[in-house]
């Protein structure tokens, strides 16, 4: 049986669009969802920085607060499921870079439930650290 080259090159095209599919579901997305979050959380840590404890804070601070603590949860939950889906290459080269999704998610939970701001300083830096953040902004916190 001899082959046509119009279906060889329809088998050839399918066979690079499933290829193609399968890595931009499966590798590019999660990665790029990775670098959103991220990008998300930095906002965020920067944007409720100065509200931690609810003592001698106006109603809309208090209100702001419960926000930021709403939002770290569910950052947290996020970068775990996050954790889940990244192919392992890119966790590999994440851990290489000195960065844990799974340490950043309890990092985060636990800055959501502390009230003291030099323990939440302390966890906001290590956040930082497990996110990769630069030096300019680190120093803004």
């Amino acid at each position: 049986m001899q082959f046509d080259s119009t279906f060889a090159s329809t088998l050839l095209t399918i066979a690079a669009g499933a290829l193609g599919y399968c890595l931009a579901t499966f590798w590019l997305k999660p990665m790029v969802l990775y670098i959103e979050l991220r990008s998300k959380v930095l906002s965020d840590l920067v944007y409720y920085a100065n509200v931690q404890s609810p003592e001698g804070l106006v109603p809309d601070e208090i209100r702001r607060g419960a926000e930021g603590h709403n939002a770290l949860r569910r950052h947290a939950g996020e970068l775990a499921a996050c954790d889940e889906q990244l192919p392992a290459f890119y966790k590999g080269y994440l851990r290489l870079r000195g960065r844990s999704l799974s340490r950043c998610s309890e990092l985060l939970i636990g800055l959501s439930n502390t009230v003291e701001f030099d323990m939440a300083d302390k966890k906001r830096k290590a956040i930082l650290d497990q996110l990769g953040a630069g030096a300019h902004l680190k120093a803004t916190l």
